[in-house]
């Protein structure tokens, strides 16, 4: 119990305390988002290429100039894919899968001598690299509009309406990207690249069908299992499924699973592909797959005690680190 006589003046230093913290925080979330955007701009020089922008030829075209007039119109309506184009076009503190692909393709170097013609003499980058960075780049934006996707519940016609032009918009935005990433990837004339790409999709989607949903197709926690045994999701280098036998219910392999699935494969297989591109032996391509699927999953945990630091205000997802 608080003295009276000093009942004021420590509700006051209390006042103080609070306001001090929350400035600490801020300022501190502030020199991490520096320090952060300027670790993307060293990395951008290293690779000799302005990734915020690797999707810029897409974002010049007639295309999206329609989808963004359409977009416009969706003001008002509160549909995901709002905030889902904000989002993309502003960025975040996360650097584009696209940029990690170079890194590991700089930091690789050259398997054998190629020619002028196939590379970036100032960067030491092949062409085909930097094709596959943007590849990755665009898979990884298609996912994230048919993410935005909603399940509609209303009797409103006028709201349905909206909510449905809405829906379409994000379905045919993420079917062109993922066609014309696929357009590009087919110019590399490269069978185990695209294999190993493709099999990304296929992950993509099968973490879709992975555990229960809510009614908007929102992954929820499996059901905790009464015995559970350390299960370790493997490394797939190959273009093998993943076997999901007996992890739901295990909330690390379940965690992991999910996530890996969801982003890790696209990241993983996208750097063991670049390594292939530089004609590096197997051994050093998988040592390029374990660096991106860590990442990815390194990311992902990050993103995820985020969300529960104080002050965050930020959505969370129920099959986040933390709740696991």
């Amino acid at each position: 119990m608080i003295p009276l006589k000093y009942g004021r003046h420590s509700t006051q230093l209390a006042r103080q305390t609070m306001s001090y913290l929350v400035t600490r925080s801020l300022v501190t979330k502030s020199k991490e988002e520096t320090v952060c955007r300027k670790a993307v701009n060293e990395a951008e020089k290293i690779v000799g290429y302005p990734t915020s922008f690797l999707s810029l030829r897409w974002l010049l075209n007639d295309e999206a100039a329609n989808v963004a007039n359409h977009i416009r119109k969706l003001i008002g309506t509160n549909h995901p894919l709002l905030t889902t184009a904000r989002d993309l076009i502003i960025g975040d503190r996360t650097p584009t899968w696209g940029l990690i692909v170079l890194l590991i393709s700089k930091a690789g170097g050259l398997g054998k001598h190629f020619s002028e013609m196939d590379k970036d003499v100032t960067a030491g980058i092949l062409h085909s690299q930097r094709v596959l960075a943007e590849v990755t780049e665009m898979i990884r934006t298609s996912n994230i509009l048919h993410n935005s996707v909603l399940n509609i519940n209303t009797n409103d016609v006028e709201e349905y309406s909206d909510l449905n032009f809405g829906n379409t918009l994000s379905l045919l935005t993420g079917d062109y990207l993922l066609s014309n990433s696929f357009k590009e990837l087919a110019g590399l004339k490269n069978q185990e690249v695209n294999e190993l790409v493709s099999m990304c999709l296929r992950d993509l989607v099968e973490a879709e069908f992975i555990g229960p949903r809510d009614n908007q197709n929102r992954p929820l926690p499996a059901k905790p299992l009464e015995e559970s045994s350390e299960i370790i999701i493997p490394n797939e280098f190959g273009t093998a499924p993943l076997k999901v036998k007996e992890v739901l219910g295990n909330a690390k392999a379940e965690w992991t699973l999910r996530h890996f699935l969801g982003s890790g494969s696209l990241l993983a297989k996208s750097c063991q592909a670049a390594l292939k591109l530089a004609n590096h032996p197997e051994e050093f391509q998988k040592l390029g797959y374990l660096f991106g699927r860590n990442m990815a999953l390194g990311w992902q945990a990050y993103f995820d005690l985020e969300c529960f630091e104080e002050g965050c205000k930020k959505p969370f997802d129920l099959i986040s680190d933390p709740l696991f």
